[in-house]
């Protein structure tokens, strides 16, 4: 639905499906599916929920439902209608993208998709130039976000905007970085989503994207271990795997991936395995860019008992040096940066969608890392921040009188 003002070039778009811009709707889908799944017992190396973990589960999930409402309600309610978003792709962004691709290669005289695909499995991990590289994928993750809005969204331009999006997505798949960019794909997917209503159809596309996605995670997983694309062997023993020999199988390391780190975590709370250290927990609350400098003696490596999963979730840090208070602080944390970081850039559509988008896909990765400390995931949204804060709010801004909105210019 699109109207237009008869004073103005602006117009005004529904979003129709906002609930999911909502983070703290991915948090409730995440931290209740996730546990369930752990319970199918999937990977025999790890023991079953602890019940004072059962019980954090169930409060931080309460949690997450009240401060869903709160966020529909001070966030997203007068986002049901939104401006138009310039179509002008994001030319500067891309270049520098580019550029900054173009320097790695130079500096590690490889390129990893070649690499691995010639058998050496270690070549994504050499890849890069030390304290910068962070900065580069910042970089190409603002562009995802920035780019999938204006393809989405904009009126005109889609081919160039399509483009712009697909040069942080190839750069990704050349440096093999699978997890960043699942994590592009998160975000691009949620503006998408924003855009329509749900249906069943748009439903069943979804789970058939996400099954094929699944599939080809698990070659490039095998494929990085130096296997054959359909042998799982390697994973399989590593972590225990209990459903061998079934369909279950062909999406081990999906699967594996998303119960590892409660596993992990699980794992260090039953045996007690904190190490209380108020430096050591207010290392893991900054981010780590920094926290690798001020207190080098600290990181969120748990006790493991398969050194090949080395994931525990956003709560690993806290849980090490500060038990179950800290896992609450470093929730409080992150609530804290979605709303700050939403209302932010409330009054400019195109950031404010980037923003609420990439903190859902955030949201979606608690389970594996935190990534309000871990600068790989949260750098591009304080990128967007700048950005935005150059860029000023919108011209026109949207009054709402009825259920049909109006627009009168910024003063």
């Amino acid at each position: 639905m699109i109207m237009k003002s008869k004073n103005s070039k602006a117009q005004i778009i529904r979003v129709k499906t906002s609930f999911v811009l909502n983070p703290f709707f991915w948090l409730i889908i995440i931290w209740f599916f996730i546990p369930c799944l752990y319970l199918f017992n999937i990977c025999s190396i790890y023991p079953s929920l602890d019940l004072r973990f059962m019980a954090f589960l169930l409060i931080i999930n309460i949690l997450n439902l009240f401060f869903y409402y709160i966020f529909k309600i001070k966030i997203l309610k007068n986002k049901k209608f939104i401006l138009s978003i310039s179509s002008s792709p994001c030319y500067l962004l891309s270049f520098i993208c580019i550029l900054s691709f173009i320097i790695e290669i130079v500096y590690s005289k490889s390129l990893p998709l070649i690499g691995t695909l010639l058998g050496d499995g270690s070549s994504y991990r050499d890849f890069g130039i030390p304290s910068l590289t962070f900065l580069f994928v910042s970089l190409r993750l603002a562009l995802v976000a920035l780019a999938s809005v204006k393809l989405v969204y904009s009126k005109n331009d889609k081919l160039k905007n399509l483009v712009t999006l697909l040069v942080p997505y190839l750069i990704f798949i050349f440096t093999y970085t699978r997890g960043i960019l699942i994590f592009s794909f998160i975000i691009t997917f949620i503006i998408l989503l924003s855009k329509y209503k749900l249906t069943f159809k748009i439903l069943f596309l979804g789970f058939f994207l996400i099954l094929i996605g699944m599939l080809f995670f698990n070659i490039a997983g095998n494929i990085r271990q130096e296997s054959n694309w359909r042998d799982s062997t390697y994973l399989l023993n590593i972590s225990g795997f209990n459903y061998k020999s079934t369909i279950l199988e062909y999406f081990s390391w999906t699967l594996v991936y998303l119960v590892s780190p409660i596993g992990n975590l699980n794992y260090n709370i039953v045996h007690n395995l904190s190490q209380p250290d108020i430096l050591g927990f207010f290392s893991q609350l900054i981010p780590d860019v920094i926290g690798k400098r001020i207190a080098p003696n600290f990181d969120s490596t748990l006790y493991l008992t398969q050194p090949g999963l080395n994931v525990s979730s956003m709560y690993s840090g806290a849980f090490k040096y500060g038990g179950f208070l800290g896992m609450f602080i470093s929730y409080f944390e992150l609530v804290a940066f979605f709303f700050a970081a939403a209302y932010l850039t409330k009054n400019n559509t195109k950031y404010f969608l980037a923003i609420v988008s990439s903190l859902s896909a955030m949201a979606i990765i608690t389970f594996f890392t935190n990534p309000v400390s871990y600068t790989g995931y949260s750098f591009f949204a304080y990128i967007l921040l700048l950005l935005k804060f150059f860029e000023g709010r919108d011209k026109y801004k949207l009054k709402f009188y009825t259920r049909k909105p109006s627009l009168y210019q910024s003063q």
